[in-house]
């Protein structure tokens, strides 16, 4: 059960969501309370890797 709340939000949040906002998304809109290291084991067990924003070196304002 656990899971599949995590893989929903995960997947809703097109796999950007990291186990800290899963977290606050969980409490906040399914009232459900499970603690983060529970949520980076399961991410981790299923392996639900979050995709992350690559840095854009064209756009810095160093003058």
């Amino acid at each position: 059960m656990d899971i599949k709340l995590v893989q929903e939000i995960f997947l809703s949040k097109k796999e950007t969501a990291g186990a800290l906002q899963i977290k606050m998304i969980l409490e906040n809109d399914y009232s459900a309370v499970m603690n983060h290291k529970k949520i980076r084991r399961l991410m981790a067990k299923y392996n639900l890797e979050t995709k992350i924003r690559k840095a854009n070196p064209g756009t810095s304002n160093l003058s």
